[in-house]
């Protein structure tokens, strides 16, 4: 979020991320901001704590990490089961989510740790708490699982949804 405006990003069913400055009062302004970096659809945003980096997960299996000062690639990361979701820890580290989720060192582009389930749904969003230690799974086995990022273990299995979930907050 920049003083003085409401930062919003927006995707298309294309390979760019559209960054827009909202004013609200403050003197303030951006020109539009496209960020290129994957070659397919994009799944999923998000914004590190700070708000100085976005996250986005696409269909190409890369999770990108941009700069929101300069709209340059930070890191990429490549999943190679297409994370279909990803966001940040307040650490940095960002958490990605397919068939596996996986925790990245966007230092070294290494992952440090998988939590796995015994369905292996796919899993379409990941939403991580506020206090940042539970990491909330959903996708494509109806069902919620909630992770204590701590102590590397599932601590919640919520069931009874007729269909895929999407989207996923705490």
């Amino acid at each position: 979020q920049e003083k003085g405006g409401n930062l919003v990003t927006l995707t298309r069913s294309s390979a760019a991320i559209l960054t827009l400055v909202l004013i609200t009062g403050g003197i303030y302004s951006q020109e539009p901001v496209i960020l290129r970096g994957h070659d397919g659809p994009i799944w999923s945003l998000a914004y590190s704590q700070n708000g100085k980096s976005i996250c986005s997960a696409a269909e190409d299996g890369h999770i990108i990490i941009w700069d929101t000062r300069t709209g340059k690639i930070k890191k990429s990361l490549f999943d190679e089961s297409h994370s279909n979701s990803a966001v940040f820890l307040s650490d940095g580290r960002v958490v990605s989510s397919r068939s596996k989720v996986r925790i990245w060192e966007p230092n070294s582009g290494r992952f440090s740790y998988i939590y796995e389930d015994e369905d292996a749904g796919i899993k379409r969003s990941v939403a991580l708490s506020p206090n940042g230690n539970l990491l909330a799974t959903g996708g494509a086995n109806n069902s919620i699982r909630i992770w204590d990022i701590n102590a590397k273990k599932e601590v919640a299995h919520l069931v009874g949804h007729d269909g895929n979930m999407y989207s996923l907050a705490f």
